[in-house]
């Protein structure tokens, strides 16, 4: 699992212009964690707030700027066919 989780920065970072890197790395991070959110088919309103608390606490974001990456994250995933993509 965490060589997955490896291979999905390394990828992400590779297909990134270098100005969006960082970007790439924080889209992808909350599409993964959106899923695992989504595993049990019920998000509790618990669980979205520790996934914005968490992202804007580690990117050190500001709460527009969470939604902002939660959002992206959340289209990106809705638009993969499978996981692949992220892992």
């Amino acid at each position: 699992m965490f060589a997955s989780l490896k291979d999905l920065v390394s990828r992400k970072l590779e297909d990134a212009a270098p100005g969006e890197r960082a970007e790439a790395v924080r889209v992808a991070t909350a599409a993964l964690l959106i899923e695992v959110m989504r595993a049990d088919a019920k998000v509790a309103g618990e669980e979205a707030a520790a996934l914005y608390a968490e992202l804007g606490q580690h990117f050190r974001l500001r709460m527009d700027e969470s939604q902002l990456l939660i959002a992206a994250a959340e289209r990106e995933a809705d638009l993969a066919t499978s996981l692949h993509g992220f892992t």
